[in-house]
């Protein structure tokens, strides 16, 4: 609700700047009416705001061109320090992957990460390697849908989902060991474990929108739906 609020600063004088992060009247989790509301909201506060700050040069086309004349521009960044690794004894895929032998995505399993998506595609491929899914359901009718794609192709043994995991060392590692990642997000701005992955040098396929294409360029894969994906 916060939409509502950045014009009073301006009443007295002072600046307000809004960072407004993505496009969230998309994400799939949300309702018709909510996602009405967030783009009321979105709206309103790139008004009233004194400046727009954006990670991600694509989301300016999303701003009315009167007021573009605010906007300012400011990366993502995800520091310099060289990242720590952990064993792959310590982390919760010892004895259920093999290193190097899984393809990856890390995402909030709803509809605007792609997850039936990517796992339709890993059906229709020929691999023979598995797949890790780390994140949580935020969708119960979502998760229907990974449920029966999964039923549908027989992937219960070669499907292992894990529940996120914050500790540093032990998330690169498993990160740094895949066979290749897949982001899945595909509502922008910029993505912030896009930004780490690359980081780790990991061959990345990522979903064909603007917003990846403009962190990613020509450094990445990308793929437009599950059968380009396969």
């Amino acid at each position: 609700l916060g939409g509502l609020f950045y014009g009073f600063p301006r009443l007295l004088g002072k600046k307000s700047i809004v960072n407004i992060a993505g496009l969230e009247w998309r994400r799939g989790r949300f309702g018709r009416l909510e996602k009405m509301l967030i783009r009321l909201l979105w709206i309103s506060c790139t008004i009233s705001a004194s400046k727009i700050a954006i990670d991600n040069r694509q989301l300016k086309a999303y701003i009315n061109p009167a007021l573009r004349g605010k906007v300012v521009y400011t990366s993502y960044d995800i520091g310099e320090s060289a990242p720590s690794f952990s064993s792959w004894e310590e982390t919760p895929l010892f004895g259920r992957v093999e290193p190097g032998q899984y393809w990856l995505q890390v995402a909030r399993i709803e509809p605007d990460n792609r997850a039936a998506v990517t796992l339709e595609a890993f059906a229709m491929s020929k691999t023979k390697k598995k797949f890790v899914m780390i994140g949580n359901f935020t969708v119960g009718r979502y998760k229907d849908n990974v449920n029966e794609i999964i039923e549908r192709y027989h992937l219960q043994d070669r499907i292992v989902f894990m529940k996120p995991t914050y500790d540093r060392p032990i998330f690169n590692t498993i990160r740094k060991n895949c066979f290749a990642y897949l982001p899945g997000h595909s509502v922008g701005g910029t993505n912030p474990s896009l930004l780490e992955i690359m980081s780790l040098a990991v061959v990345t396929l990522a979903s064909d929108v603007a917003f990846n294409r403009e962190v990613g360029g020509d450094t990445l894969l990308y793929f437009k739906d599950s059968k380009e994906l396969a």
